[in-house]
């Protein structure tokens, strides 16, 4: 299934808005890294990006933990971070709005989806691909999981709605 990313340039994030993590897929940080890792390509589209993709965390625009609680429980999630997009920017880090199509269509939600961009897709490094042997695809990883693990804290605490039932 063809995957696309486009930027939304149209949209103002502005700093109190909050952002929605998905933990119950982001929990596993080395995973959420090698899958980010794997769509890193796809971010040659934002600006600055153009030459090598970036390292995305894939999160949702939401006013506060009332519509965060509703819209996670909505796509079947139950552990969730929140954090806004000020605190993001003050740690250095980009935020935009972005929209994610399969086969042409926009993924649910897509109004309301954004990245937080983590850093440019290394230089110095081969494209993360399958063609490349899981010894260099894991030195990949190991160099780029502090800084991707940094950036999934900053959405700390997590918000379990199974615990709150």
């Amino acid at each position: 299934m063809p995957r696309e990313v486009r930027l939304r340039t149209d949209e103002r994030i502005d700093d109190d808005v909050h952002l929605l993590v998905r933990f119950n897929d982001d929990a596993d940080v080395p995973n959420a890294l090698r899958l980010a890792l794997a769509d890193a390509h796809l971010y040659r589209v934002l600006p600055g990006h153009a030459e090598r993709g970036a390292l995305t965390v894939s999160v949702f625009l939401v006013s506060g933990i009332v519509e965060a609680r509703t819209l996670a429980a909505g796509v079947g999630q139950h552990v969730f971070g929140l954090a806004t997009a000020g605190r993001m920017r003050e740690a250095g880090y980009e935020v935009v709005a972005t929209t994610v199509y399969r086969d042409g269509v926009p993924a649910p939600f897509a109004e309301r989806h954004a990245d937080v961009v983590v850093a440019d897709y290394p230089g110095d490094l081969p494209a993360y691909t399958t063609e490349l042997a899981r010894s260099v695809r894991r030195q990949i990883r190991e160099r780029l999981l502090p800084a991707y693990e940094q950036a999934l804290r900053l959405f700390d605490p997590r918000y379990n709605l199974s615990e709150e039932a």
